[in-house]
């Protein structure tokens, strides 16, 4: 909890940058669900009495106050916030394009889009794809931490649990699917969807590793080293059904 001398630095702060430099990321990370209520009033109090919308609260540093409002709500129930208004995925689209616009033609990568508030955009993406394809992205290839703070996410925004690997390959996230294969210690306090594929469903992934690899399958060897094995263990079994895919010798 706040010890007196913070309770009495909470209380002079007179507006939000004041507040800001009051605490700063010092006091920022690792607060209980108790402390952001505090947080929570005071930004309130120097907006109208309306906690500012979501996506403020994450632009400005305040991930850890939407967090807890997520997770503990009956904290909050007496604290009015600001309506976010809905968008539309064609009003996404808008969007998407102002931010690629501000970062040199090309639209952040999806861990951005989702620690700055623009996780709505992010879902929209994934489910309609097509009304993004005109636009250019910035092509980030994370550390296998940036993949757990990725994956963490994800399981938040569908019920604490990870989707599967086929939903994971389907909707660009090879690279995070190729981490949780590679070192699995590392998500291992992730619960995830678990959705065995079939022979047939093994062609579509094997046909996306191609394309991530200069149009050629990796070999026999990096599949074994990097958690494909059962995809090995099919080509071996069924190789009539991957014939169209160029593969580089073992």
């Amino acid at each position: 909890m706040l010890n007196k001398r913070q309770l009495q630095k909470l209380e002079s702060a007179t507006d939000w940058h004041d507040f800001q430099s009051q605490f700063g990321f010092k006091f920022a990370k690792g607060r209980t669900p108790e402390e952001w209520v505090l947080v929570a009033e005071q930004l309130a109090e120097n907006n109208d009495d309306k906690l500012p919308i979501s996506t403020w609260l994450y632009k400005n540093g305040y991930q850890g106050l939407s967090q807890a409002m997520r997770k503990r709500p009956e904290l909050f129930k007496n604290i009015e916030q600001e309506k976010t208004s809905f968008r539309t995925p064609e009003e996404w689209v808008l969007v998407a394009v102002q931010l690629a616009k501000d970062n040199d033609s090309k639209l952040p990568i999806g861990k951005w889009l989702i620690d700055n508030g623009y996780g709505g955009l992010d879902r929209v993406m994934r489910k309609q794809p097509e009304l993004f394809k005109r636009i250019k992205r910035e092509k980030k290839y994370n550390s296998s931490k940036e993949w757990v703070l990725v994956a963490e996410q994800l399981a938040e925004d569908n019920g604490d649990v990870l989707p599967s690997c086929t939903w994971l390959l389907n909707n660009n996230y090879t690279g995070l699917d190729r981490a949780i294969r590679k070192y699995p210690k590392l998500f291992k306090h992730i619960k995830q969807d678990k959705n065995w594929h079939t022979a047939k469903e093994w062609v579509p992934i094997a046909e996306q590793l191609a394309k991530d690899n200069g149009d050629v399958l990796p070999n026999f060897t990096w599949m074994k080293k990097n958690g494909y094995n059962s995809l090995y263990q099919i080509l071996k079994k069924h190789p009539e059904m991957f014939k169209h895919i160029e593969q580089k010798d073992a």
